[in-house]
């Protein structure tokens, strides 16, 4: 269940559909520091001719470290650990979705489902200011209507407040940014590593 909640994070940073995100394997991935100095901040994930990704050609999701450092630490994580030619989330869609299922039922998140994430990474997008092009080109929607059906800014905003009454939002912002400096992390990054802060993973846990 590790794995799926890592694999969730990027799933949500790239766009990615529920099994394009359970197909990736090590090979699959692409680092940074392998890139040109263009993409020196964002990994590469090769999703060859799938099911699910509507276009007759090979598919990549991006996932830009600079906007999700937390999601870019797990994501290498999992490649670093996964032997090769094995998924980094070994599960089928059903397990993955019954594991989601049990952790919104935990954090009291309503209707959250294995494409939540995927609507997630659209509206954030646009809410980070990214235009509807750019937007629907990340995420590989063949057509503005297939995107315009995942974008809920009013949801965000809802859950936001749901979040903030119950007093996490603080502790949610301190992991998401600061995450990524309690790891070690490979070849040609600049975070250092430092303690872990278990109380903290606890208090958002």
């Amino acid at each position: 269940q590790q794995r799926a909640a890592a694999i969730l994070l990027v799933q949500k940073a790239c766009g990615l559909r529920p099994s394009e995100a359970l197909g990736i394997q090590p090979e699959h991935v692409t680092p940074p520091h392998l890139l040109s100095h263009t993409a020196a901040y964002k990994f590469v994930i090769n999703l060859g001719m799938r099911h699910g990704t509507k276009a007759n050609r090979a598919q990549v999701a991006m996932l830009n470290c600079r906007r999700y450092p937390l999601a870019a630490l797990l994501l290498q994580q999992l490649v670093l650990t996964t032997p090769a030619n094995c998924y980094l989330c070994p599960m089928t869609l059903a397990q993955y979705q019954s594991a989601i299922k049990r952790a919104a039922e935990r954090l009291q998140l309503p209707s959250y489902t294995s494409h939540s994430a995927r609507a997630g990474f659209a509206t954030d997008s646009i809410l980070w200011g990214d235009d509807f092009v750019t937007v629907r080109e990340a995420g590989r929607w063949l057509h503005d209507t297939s995107l315009r059906i995942y974008l809920d800014q009013v949801s965000v905003t809802s859950q936001l407040s749901h979040f903030a009454k119950q007093g996490r939002l603080n502790n949610i912002e301190v992991l998401r940014t600061q995450a990524p400096l309690y790891f070690k992390w490979c070849h040609g990054c600049s975070f250092k590593q430092v303690h872990v802060p278990g109380q903290l993973l606890l208090s958002v846990s």
